[in-house]
């Protein structure tokens, strides 16, 4: 029998604020991911971070393995979006490196907690989804915000 799950979402930062640490979002208050995940949110940068900026990770890196379903991250100096997930063939894995196909039927979500990252710059309407977000939920998403002043 397969288990039924609810549509939910958890809004974590709704107002724009400047993360001056470390943000830490428990597993167990985020809502249950059966399949499917969307996470959405909106940054204005001030700047570009010398180094690698972490925008938020799901799960953590310890002794150089990682365990980050998903993860998105700035690349160093142009800030371009370096999406990272970690897959039963390789830890530190991206969209762009995918060359022997995902698993079916499997979920690897991390059970760490959420961790959202610092970088120069505002982060808001942060919003953690237990299912895939179609295009009118992403444009609806999009619209019911207040923007950045």
């Amino acid at each position: 029998m397969k288990k039924l799950s609810m549509n939910e979402f958890y809004e974590i930062i709704s107002e724009p604020i400047v993360l001056n640490e470390l943000k830490i979002v428990q597993h167990t208050e985020l809502p249950e991911v059966d399949d499917e995940l969307s996470v959405s949110l909106r940054m204005r940068l001030k700047s570009h971070h010398s180094g690698w900026a972490g925008i938020f990770q799901k799960g953590i890196e310890t002794e150089g393995n990682f365990n980050r379903t998903p993860g998105l991250f700035l690349f160093a100096n142009n800030s371009r979006l370096h999406p990272r997930f970690t897959g039963s063939w390789n830890n530190n894995a991206g969209i762009e490196a995918v060359t022997d196909g995902l698993l079916l039927n499997k979920c690897l979500m991390s059970d760490g907690p959420l961790h959202i990252g610092c970088f120069d710059g505002e982060i808001g309407n942060f919003r953690y989804f237990n299912w895939r977000l179609s295009a009118e939920e992403v444009m609806k998403n999009y619209l019911n915000h207040r923007p950045f002043c």
